[in-house]
């Protein structure tokens, strides 16, 4: 006989990092919200400020997002740790139901079927 295994709720957080195709993006952070997650955004700093305006109007009528202070982010450079630490501790200190966090790029949307 097996012992009844204990459900633990599971809320996941998602860290965001977006340097382009900000629109893209938006409707990635869009589907994980309305699938019940909490989503930390940040934006790179080298990203327009008009880009950023438009997305996050795009996403205000979503209560499940927050946005980290931007960093100037650069491939294999500690500025994508600081950014990730800064979202990630945003998104912990926002949300106290998150249980799991995971890092998602913006600018890599997930590939097309058959593709």
């Amino acid at each position: 006989m097996t012992d009844p295994v204990e459900v633990r709720r599971v809320r996941l957080g998602v860290v965001l990092l977006c340097h382009a195709r900000l629109d893209v993006a938006a409707h990635m952070a869009r589907i994980w919200v309305q699938g019940g997650a909490r989503v930390a955004i940040h934006v790179d700093a080298k990203a327009s400020a008009r880009s950023v305006a438009r997305m996050q109007v795009e996403l205000s009528d979503l209560p499940g997002i927050v946005w980290s202070r931007r960093h100037t982010c650069d491939w294999g450079r500690f500025s994508l740790v600081r950014a990730t630490q800064d979202a990630a501790r945003l998104l912990l200190d926002s949300f106290s139901d998150v249980t799991h966090v995971y890092l998602a790029s913006g600018g890599l949307p997930a590939a097309a079927p058959g593709a």
